[in-house]
């Protein structure tokens, strides 16, 4: 029956891309909504501090929900977050909770229940431990989610505070978001406890993955001090302590610099920097989703980390590459196999000169984007730097690493959002998939304009639940089956891209409407407005232009002073696009922005420094 269903939903998908009648799509959305969420809890990621030092001061929120990531900064928020950042929205992907370690806000920016003082060390208004916090949602209630964090007891050292901070306990907050007028609150906190130890743990480095029965989370966080690894269930009755895990025993006891598990689950890597001294050791283990436990050990002792900012590790979304830069400065790609330590290439480095600070710009922390890029920050002070890597999932230099390409207005200091992998399944046919979770794929996916032909588009599938089919169709009469095709559109015009994804249980769908060169198919549509934002006003060091709902065919902005010069020119993309101003004087000036067959429009734009 499920069979049958399929080809059905599958046939029905073919005939509303080629008909696009009304009642097939309510039909559709009817079905749907029944059966598969959206799940987008890491749609919305903050970065920077009130505390930030000019012209990086405020707060910039990237926003994942149209795909690429929208740059809104405000440098007038008063809203803090120096190392520890985490966020999480509703199946929307509207924001509902946002913490630094320190408290955590519900969407009206109001301190929840339970949710002040949940550390003791309060540094620059936030909590300054690396990956050292996370929401969980409630397996037993959708409107409901956990916050987890450290709770430190003591920190000796406040310059970077690794290994010199100690965790004593991690708290957790429960929320509510039907609360507060359904802005959220708190209901209840309390510890994870220990069984019958009472350890210190290492600070940060607290990471969960999805219970192989598709439901439950596993929590896990090391003890200080130790290779033993303590491992929490959160299943719908709470949080409880489940085991202690030993596989590391027999390695070197290192601090954590950086952990991640892979998306699908498979993995977990971690990275040891001892005293921030000249070695540094990668752990990589298989991870029994279904009991929580590591198997197969990989050690790699690095000997080139020249500097004392740590290097960084993650895994690509498609979990078959692992990124890895032992000295900080360079990157290189290899696989989770058995020779992933010894098969590595490298990628890129990053240029430095003999004056810069011993931290500017290297790889640290990096977390997996919804839009299937992978971010990292740059252990830099004082930046809006963030380095990416655009398509992590192809082989070598293809997979374009975006050295600090990423100007996102505020400070990020170490900043960087931690999120698990909230879509994750199952481990389907196994002995832990027991409670009949038969997960329809997630559709999602994002196009990237080539920057020389604006007709040509790279398609980037970023789907979810183990989809083993693709079907593009471009709205042009052309359709494709590969998972991220490249695709030439004959001319101008307005086109409805869908894709329909499959795995074993079902289908999903995705429609988009492209507006590329023109916003209408109407003769008047010359005359309307391209919708834009341009903002901070005033901008201090860099003015940001978003091009909403259309892509440009030679879209460019002008910055002229009041004499008519140009002082800078720059051409415009689609989404977010940053102007660098640091260089102009103080003053009043016009911002001209031009596209073929469209009149010009002018902006009064104010830059104070």
């Amino acid at each position: 029956m499920m069979v049958q269903n399929t080809l059905i939903l599958y046939l029905i998908h073919i005939e509303l891309i080629k008909m696009r009648q009304k009642s097939s799509v309510i039909i559709l959305i009817m079905f749907f909504a029944l059966s598969n969420t959206a799940q987008k809890h890491d749609f919305i990621w903050m970065f920077g501090n009130s505390g930030g030092v000019e012209p990086n001061v405020g707060v910039t929120t990237l926003d994942f929900r149209e795909g690429n990531p929208l740059i809104l900064p405000d440098h007038k928020s008063k809203k803090s977050f120096y190392i520890t950042s985490n966020m999480y929205s509703d199946d929307s992907g509207r924001l509902l909770y946002y913490s630094n370690g320190y408290s955590i806000y519900n969407r009206n920016d109001k301190v929840v229940k339970f949710g002040s003082n949940l550390t003791k060390i309060n540094v620059f208004e936030g909590q300054a431990t690396d990956q050292g916090a996370l929401f969980l949602p409630d397996p037993a209630e959708p409107h409901r989610c956990y916050y987890i964090c450290d709770s430190i007891a003591s920190f000796f050292n406040s310059s970077f505070g690794r290994s010199l901070i100690n965790t004593a306990k991690v708290k957790y907050v429960h929320l509510d978001d039907r609360l507060a007028a359904g802005a959220g609150d708190g209901i209840g906190a309390g510890y994870l406890l220990q069984g019958q130890q009472n350890d210190s743990l290492e600070a940060g480095h607290l990471r969960a993955c999805r219970h192989a029965n598709g439901r439950d989370w596993w929590i896990l966080k090391k003890k200080q001090y130790s290779n033993e690894w303590l491992f929490w269930l959160l299943d719908p009755s709470g949080i409880h302590y489940h085991h202690s895990d030993t596989a590391f025993g027999n390695y070197p006891v290192g601090s954590v610099c950086d952990s991640h598990f892979s998306l699908d689950g498979n993995h977990f890597l971690s990275m040891s920097c001892p005293h921030f001294d000249t070695v540094v050791t990668y752990y990589l283990a298989d991870f029994d989703r279904c009991v929580g436990r590591f198997r197969n050990i990989r050690v790699f002792h690095s000997i080139d980390f020249k500097f004392s900012a740590p290097g960084a590790a993650i895994f690509s979304p498609d979990s078959k590459y692992i990124y890895m830069s032992q000295d900080g400065i360079s990157m290189e790609q290899t696989e989770p196999g058995p020779n992933v330590f010894t098969d590595r290439v490298f990628i890129d480095s990053i240029r430095r000169n003999p004056a810069d600070h011993l931290y500017y710009h290297t790889f640290c922390s990096g977390q997996a984007g919804p839009d299937g890029r992978l971010y990292l920050n740059t252990f830099t002070l004082n930046t809006s730097l963030l380095h990416r890597i655009r398509h992590p999932n192809k082989e070598g230099s293809a997979c374009g690493l975006d050295i600090a390409g990423m100007d996102i207005q505020c400070q990020v200091d170490r900043c960087m959002p931690t999120f698990p992998n909230y879509r994750l399944g199952p481990v389907e046919d196994s002995d832990c998939d027991s409670l009949g979770i038969d997960p329809l794929p997630w559709c999602w996916w994002r196009h990237d304009q080539d920057s020389s032909d604006h007709l040509l588009f790279e398609f980037t599938d970023a789907s979810a639940y183990e989809v083993n089919r693709w079907l593009w169709d471009f709205g042009d009469g052309h359709q494709s089956t590969e998972p991220n095709p490249v695709h030439q559109f004959d001319s101008n015009g307005v086109y409805r891209v869908c894709l329909i994804v499959n795995n074993r249980h079902g289908a999903d769908t995705l429609c988009r409407t492209l507006h590329i060169g023109t916003l209408s198919t109407v003769e008047y549509a010359e005359h309307s407005q391209i919708n834009l934002q341009t903002f901070p006003q005033p901008a201090h060091s860099d003015l940001i232009v978003n091009v909403l709902d259309y892509i440009p065919q030679k879209m460019s902005c002008t910055l002229l002073d009041i004499q008519g010069q140009t002082l800078v020119h720059q051409r415009l993309f689609g989404g977010s696009n940053v102007l660098n101003v640091r260089s102009i004087p103080a003053g009043m000036y016009l911002l001209k922005i031009s596209e073929i067959n469209r009149r010009d429009r002018f902006e009064k734009i104010l830059i104070e420094h």
